[in-house]
């Protein structure tokens, strides 16, 4: 008797798992290219590399109602010994001016000083990537950093501060050609 009943048990908490939807929200150049019954043209566009992320401008393009969006794209590659995994992100137009001005106030404000205890700087889009830096007291420096999935831990990569000025530069550069 206890058997069939741990099988029913099973089954449901599997089909409870697997009901469960994706909570990623998707930008709107995503929502744009991902779309059913349309011809989308897209266009990569080489910004830079900082810390192991590619940089670029995507442009997508409905060749059928010739309309367009556009965004900034995120790829970092995961590697092991055994797999390497891609990971993406896109960060819409409206929110590149957010990420330029959160950098800038890290330089300013948080790489100046030395907290006591582990602190962090975080700028999250509403994609879920994020961008920062950590201090943490017994190394006694600011790391810099871009997790291009909130949920993904695999999606993270460390930078020096050198890099966070980098990646500012790169920003910009791409901010010009989504113009």
């Amino acid at each position: 008797m206890k058997n069939p009943l741990l099988i029913i048990m099973l089954f449901a908490s599997m089909s409870n798992l697997l009901g469960q939807k994706n909570d990623k929200q998707q930008s709107q150049a995503e929502e744009f290219s991902n779309r059913a019954g349309v011809l989308i043209e897209s266009e990569f566009i080489n910004i830079g590399v900082v810390s192991e992320v590619i940089v670029q401008v995507v442009h997508h393009k409905d060749l059928i109602q010739n309309t367009k969006k556009s965004a900034l794209y995120f790829e970092y590659v995961y590697k092991t010994s055994i797999v390497s995994l891609v990971k993406k992100a896109y960060l819409d137009v409206d929110e590149i001016e957010g990420l330029i001005k959160s950098i800038k106030n890290i330089q300013t404000n948080a790489l100046t000083k030395l907290p006591e205890s582990y602190t962090e700087v975080t700028f999250k889009s509403k994609t879920g990537f994020k961008a920062g830096a950590y201090f943490k007291p017994n190394v006694g420096k600011w790391m810099g950093f871009v997790k291009l999935n909130d949920y993904d831990d695999n999606s993270f990569t460390t930078m020096f501060a050198k890099d966070l000025q980098l990646l500012l530069e790169l920003l910009e550069k791409a901010k010009i050609k989504l113009q």
